[in-house]
């Protein structure tokens, strides 16, 4: 079996080629030059191998973006420290982020790039000579954005019920307080020997009856004193 030449090396990935051998194709993520591709092999059959058909593609920023279009999310691909592609704009910020954390595989954790929150999820790649992973993105703080607006609104909504609740509340407090204090000013009246005052209120209620039958205590004291001079 002939094994093909890349950047006329030997073909460097021999366990690729045994893998092919066994499935009839594999794929895997390698590092050739420092920079990170996504590699194909499958055996050329003629019926037996006689080639091997290798296309590979390299994962960079662009091919990054490309994903995002379909996902929706940001995406890094890194292996440690070495950034391969990624759809942030800032890679010193992203290097700072990674400093001294560790990425569990398959699970959901939190970074914070710069002032801003991310959920991120860490999928390991199939790699061949390394342990790259793809780390999956989305702001949190973007995506609390609807949450905090919804929430403010409800803030004010409540803040004008809550001020609308106590201009009602001083509205009514005044309405049962006035005719009880003109009664209380009555009774200070009559206790004076003033007989003749009257507290006017119209009122079809309690209060309203209440003073309907002060003025008649009034009238009352008054009659008296007229029978007794």
């Amino acid at each position: 079996t002939r094994r093909p030449q890349l950047h006329n090396v030997p073909f460097p990935f021999p366990k690729l080629i045994e893998k092919a051998e066994t499935n009839e194709g594999t794929y895997a993520f390698v590092v050739l030059d420092h920079e990170l591709y996504a590699i194909a092999v499958a055996p050329l059959l003629a019926p037996d191998p006689i080639a091997w058909l290798c296309p590979m593609f390299r994962i960079d920023d662009d091919f990054a973006r490309e994903i995002k279009i379909y996902t929706k999310l940001e995406i890094t691909f890194l292996n440690g420290a070495d950034l391969f592609g990624t759809t942030l704009p800032d890679r010193r910020a992203i290097t700072q982020m990674l400093r001294n954390r560790a990425l569990p595989p398959k699970q959901v954790i939190d970074l914070r790039l710069a002032r801003e929150s991310f959920v991120s999820y860490v999928v390991p790649l199939p790699a061949e000579n390394a342990h790259h992973i793809a780390l999956l993105q989305r702001s949190l703080d973007k995506e609390l954005v609807p949450y905090l607006r919804l929430e403010r609104i409800y803030l004010i909504l409540a803040l004008l019920g809550l001020g609308v609740s106590a201009i009602l509340g001083l509205w009514i407090a005044g309405g049962v307080s006035r005719p009880v204090l003109e009664l209380a000013d009555g009774a200070r009246e009559i206790a004076a020997g003033n007989y003749n005052h009257r507290v006017e209120l119209k009122q079809e209620d309690e209060i309203g009856s209440l003073a309907t039958s002060f003025n008649q205590m009034g009238a009352g004291l008054a009659e008296r004193d007229r029978v007794r001079d």
